[in-house]
């Protein structure tokens, strides 16, 4: 038998991996699953957002329906009155209807309710509202306060946003949030583009 050169010799007895080696490689797989998760989360966001602004539409779609049910909106800024209104139990001046009328907002299985054991139950007005996909409720503002010179002939409806807070109240006489928006505000999703 010939004798193995002496650099197999020494790559024969140092085979295996480095300290080094390994400590490389767990930095790689450590900056890949980083990399990983900000992609994710980011996709998670514009899934959210697309929810919102698809779920958004879906109500001014019902609201529409709702006006040419009864000649105007539901004029309230309760998302309790919101969810009620929509589903046939309140008149357009927040009105109870008994019993309840037509549900202009049929397709709440895409909505997420704040009670959704309620949902099919005669369980009073007032007790759900819909969820945008944060976990809170829509905003909607309708000639709200009453004689208050609301001049805006539609609605406004908003989420809140991943941050769950708005700041700029709803209230001038156009019913849209003055611009600049608060930084609070800079998240919010709106149905209709601000005027």
């Amino acid at each position: 038998m010939l004798p193995i050169p002496p650099l197999k010799r020494a790559y024969r007895a140092t085979s295996g991996f480095s300290l080094m080696e390994v400590t490389a490689v767990i930095a790689v797989l450590i900056l890949l699953m980083g990399i990983s998760a900000r992609v994710g989360s980011g996709v998670a966001h514009r899934s959210k957002v697309a929810t919102a602004r698809s779920q958004m539409a879906a109500i001014a779609s019902a609201l529409a329906s709702y006006k040419l049910h009864f000649g105007d909106y539901p004029q309230t800024e309760r998302a309790e009155d919101l969810y009620d209104a929509l589903t046939g139990r309140l008149g357009p001046k927040i009105v109870p209807l008994n019993p309840a009328g037509k549900a202009f907002l049929t397709n709440l299985g895409r909505f997420s309710l704040s009670t959704p054991e309620n949902l099919g139950v005669a369980s009073g007005l007032g007790s759900n509202t819909l969820l945008d996909p944060w976990g809170n409720p829509y905003n909607y503002v309708y000639k709200v306060p009453a004689g208050g010179g609301w001049t805006n002939p539609n609605f406004v409806l908003f989420s809140d946003g991943p941050d769950g807070k708005h700041k700029t109240p709803v209230k001038d006489a156009y019913g849209f949030p003055k611009q600049p928006l608060s930084d609070e505000d800079s998240d919010n999703l709106y149905e209709s583009e601000l005027r």
